[in-house]
Order: C-alpha cells, then structure tokens, then sequence
C-alpha cells in the first residue's frame, strides 16, 4: 500500500529561555521513504557550548542510522 506522508514541524523556545534572552536548543529531523517517514526528535542540552548544533547532529544522525536497514512492509 502506497501512502503520502507530510510532516510539518517546529521548534519553540520555552519561557525560561525567553526570559533568560537564550535560543531555542530543540531541534527535530525527518527523512522520507518509500512509504514511511522517520521522524526524531532532541532536546538540546543546555549546559554543552552549542546545543543546538549536538541536537541537529543527533536528528538527522537517529533518522540516517534507523532508516539504513529498515524493511518497509
């Protein structure tokens, strides 16, 4: 069975990086196939020098490693 998938998706930050006058951290990735779609998601750690770029890494890494092998049904 042939199916479309559209993802939308975003990232906020929070009210206490808003107050702190800090970025967001969050980051998601998706990555498409034949009938399915991988979506990941990360919570950037805070305490590390450029979280956003480790969560960035991490998304796109989970979906490349989880998609390699997979067997779509």
């Amino acid at each position: 069975m042939n199916r479309e998938w559209k993802v939308a998706g975003t990232y906020v930050k929070g009210l206490s990086h808003e107050r702190q006058n800090k970025d967001c951290h969050d980051r998601y990735s998706f990555k498409y196939l034949s009938n399915a779609v991988s979506i990941s998601l990360a919570d950037g750690a805070g305490s590390a020098l450029k979280p956003e770029i480790g969560a960035d890494i991490a998304t796109k890494q989970v979906n490349k490693t989880v998609t390699k092998n997979l067997i779509i049904f």
